[in-house]
């Protein structure tokens, strides 16, 4: 090619990414620019198709916008479908995150610095450096190189004159920056802008504008003054552009917002973190002009931690545990009955706060009364998800959560669904959270009964069972122990005595005929027949009369369960005090009041008294021991006593200590020494009983005993939550509260706001 014929062509050289270099040489015509199949084809994912054309001819180089738009370094926005705009040499050019300039072969390409290349915005001025050493020289070499210059100085300034005169002086006496400072003080806009000069006399003017009108108004000020000024001014609207081309083409949702300043923030959602880091790193490469990047985006990583911290937040710590698993939240682990509240306070929060952004998969279970002995069930249902773009499980109705009419079943996998059963589900469901409310019933009325859903089935009616006299309660020959003497009444081992009906039962003891006087119920309901009903079972129990299908054979089972494990589980008890059943419980069959030096209530109020906390305290080790045996097995006018016991242990324990004859019982009490160290145990005493939905934030189990509910009123014994029910009596570990439907607990659990004891 001829040295005529280069000198027409038009050089592309693209300054940036991966074909950062590259030259191409263009002869005179027009040419498509983009990533398709085009005359010049750029690697950008930023880049259409036909994004741009250029025109170039001699000593003209035209372009403008076809299928997307561009920008030139100096703020020339050529918008999509745009007209044809002129571009001076070596202008740096931008289309998608390509960066290029165009210019005459022979042009000084060299001008174009890294910043131009790169977009940043130039360095900072720096110090000048300390004058160099000169070198020793020779003694007449300074003033002949002074003289020769003075004469060059002089020939120039003859020849030109005033065309060479230094700009920096004018007439009016004001220096370059004054001039220029003036320019720009009637832009408003401009008042952002940084005026400078360096150490080596260049002015630079520095910053961000608006729009491109602005950019131009300021250049053309600048001009008219003729300062030499270099300007480096971004149009804030060409950037954001920029910007939002680029997160487009990373098919991503994200936010942006671009302050004065040129910093950028991003914000959103964007589970995977690489991704986040790429659009990051895109964004504060690939747009000329910005300053730094600020990334508030939230992947997956951070959602977990502020999930974590919800948890802490809601008091499920350490029950629950959180972990990621893809793009979801993972939930593991086992909830006790009394944490159901703060369980579903997460769930509620967590389907406000992060479902949207992230969901959550649940494999929580309820922690039950076969699981609190240490077994562990696997779970019988799918997981509960919460979020719109969860799968794989049973979706959380969160409105059922809002109004309280959720199921247990609807928050943990492995409570059976309707018509379902599974072991300890109706301990569970009449537990109560922190608040001493049930979960799932009416605030300030009864909630509905559970049913018989606890291990061992259907319970023993034992006022039914044992109302019958116990004619053959010992074995022939052999008197019981601890009763009266051969031919002594039956009153004095204590035992109510009804005369014997003709042809009636008959015993033959000591190789003596006579008439067998058996215990029946008593009609004292001040604990005489809590009293006669230990005696009858025990007496029956001893003559071994539980022999029969039913539910005498599981009275049975558990007589002979407590009898096995009562003395062994309990600590500080001699071989000599591991006696029989009947041996243990001996107040039972003492003469009325003998032993017995406090006769008096246990405590100002109390149904337990001195005279019938053995009694009470031998039935509540019986219900410890026994999946048939529950409080609904007593009539309702027991129920209330032996409730009162199971509520007060230390008290009870207490009372049974003042009298020499019921002292060893409460030390070796099941009950007593289970619930010392494991409070919840009372959840197994209660577990069929109705529930009952009272919310209680405090309790006052001294002599005052009352409740205090989440509006601050004091509720004292006797007192009424609702025209259907009466607060009976306050605990240390719970309320009893009787209604038309029967007798209630409400069990304070651990998380109580207060109690005073």
């Amino acid at each position: 090619m001829s040295d005529t014929a280069a000198s027409t062509n038009t050089v592309l050289k693209i300054l940036n990414g991966v074909q950062a270099g590259v030259e191409v040489s263009l002869v005179p015509g027009e040419y498509s620019l983009g990533s398709g199949a085009d005359d010049i084809q750029l690697i950008d994912v930023a880049l259409k198709a036909g994004h741009a054309r250029l025109r170039v001819g001699p000593g003209k180089i035209e372009i403008h916008g076809a299928a997307g738009t561009l920008r030139s370094s100096a703020g020339l926005v050529l918008p999509e479908a745009g007209d044809w705009q002129e571009v001076q040499p070596l202008d740096v050019l931008v289309a998608g995150t390509t960066r290029f300039a165009l210019g005459p072969p022979g042009a000084n390409w060299a001008s174009i610095t890294e910043d131009d290349a790169n977009g940043r915005p130039p360095p900072p001025p720096r110090r000048p450096s300390a004058p160099l050493i000169p070198e020793r020289v020779r003694p007449y070499a300074a003033p002949i190189a002074a003289a020769a210059l003075l004469g060059l100085v002089g020939v120039l300034y003859f020849l030109f004159g005033p065309a060479i005169a230094p700009k920096s002086t004018p007439v009016d006496g004001r220096t370059e920056m004054e001039i220029a400072q003036s320019a720009l003080a009637p832009l408003g806009f401009a008042r952002n802008l940084q005026l400078r000069r360096e150490v080596d006399g260049t002015i630079y003017l520095t910053g961000y504008v608006e729009s491109p009108v602005e950019r131009r108004a300021v250049t053309g000020a600048i001009e008219a003054t003729g300062v030499p000024v270099r300007m480096r001014i971004w149009v804030l609207a060409a950037m954001r552009e920029e910007i939002a081309r680029l997160i487009e083409s990373q098919k991503v949702t994200i936010n942006f917002a671009l302050a004065p300043d040129g910093t950028v923030t991003l914000d959103g959602t964007l589970l995977d973190s690489t991704r986040a880091s790429t659009v990051e790193a895109l964004v504060r490469d690939n747009v000329l002009g910005v300053a730094k990047v600020v990334s508030n985006i939230r992947t997956a990583d951070t959602l977990l931690a502020d999930a974590r911290r919800l948890g802490q937040q809601s008091q499920i710590d350490p029950f629950v545990m959180l972990r990621l698993d893809g793009n979801l939240i993972e939930a593991n682990g086992t909830i006790p009955v009394y944490k159901i509240d703060p369980w579903v306070g997460f769930l509620q929060a967590y389907a406000t706060r992060l479902a949207k952004e992230i969901p959550l998969r649940s494999f929580v279970q309820l922690q039950g009364v076969a699981q609190a002995s240490g077994e562990t069930p696997a779970p019988n249902g799918p997981a509960i998800v919460i979020g719109e773009n969860a799968t794989d499980g049973r979706p959380l109705n969160v409105e059922t959560l809002r109004q309280g009419t959720f199921k247990l079943s609807d928050v943990f996998v492995n409570q059976p669904q309707e018509g379902a059963t599974s072991p300890g589900a109706a301990a569970a469901a009449a537990a109560t959270g922190p608040t001493g409310r049930p979960i799932g019933g009416r605030p300030g009325g009864p909630a509905p009964a559970t049913g018989n859903a606890a291990p061992g089935g259907p319970r023993v009616d034992l006022s039914s069972l044992l109302a019958t006299p116990a004619a053959a309660a010992t074995a022939p020959g052999s008197p019981p122990a601890g009763a009266a003497p051969p031919g002594a009444p039956a009153s004095a081992a204590g035992v109510a005595t009804t005369p014997p009906a003709a042809g009636g039962p008959r015993v033959v003891g000591q190789g003596v005929t006579a008439p067998v006087n058996v215990p029946v119920v008593s009609t004292d309901l001040a604990g005489g027949k809590i009293d006669d009903l230990a005696r009858s079972l025990l007496l029956r129990w001893a003559g071994k009369k539980l022999t029969r299908d039913g539910d005498e054979r599981q009275l049975d089972a558990s007589l002979n369960a407590l009898e096995q494990g009562h003395i062994a589980a309990a600590a500080g008890v001699s071989e000599g005090e591991k006696a029989t059943l009947r041996a243990r419980y001996s107040p039972l069959f003492a003469p009325r009041g003998a032993g017995v030096t406090d006769p008096a209530e246990c405590w100002p109020g109390a149904r337990v008294k001195a005279s019938n906390v053995t009694a009470a305290i031998f039935w509540l080790d019986l219900l410890s021991v026994s999946d048939s045996v529950s409080l609904v097995s007593f009539d309702a006018e027991l129920q209330p006593l032996l409730l009162q016991a199971a509520l007060d242990p230390k008290r009870v324990a207490a009372c049974a200590s003042r009298n020499p004859t019921s002292a060893q019982v409460g030390r070796q009490s099941v009950y007593l020494n289970e619930v010392r160290h494991n409070p919840d145990f009372v959840h197994y005493i209660v577990r069929d009983l109705k529930p009952y939905a009272l919310d209680i934030v405090g309790a006052d189990a001294t002599n005052e005993r009352f409740v205090q509910t989440r509006t601050g009123a004091r509720m004292y014994e006797g007192a009424a939550p609702d025209t259907e029910s009466r607060l009976a009596a306050v605990g240390e570990l719970g309320a009893i509260v009787q209604s038309r439907d029967g007798w209630s607990a409400v069990i304070f659990g651990p998380t109580i706001g207060w109690l005073a004891q």
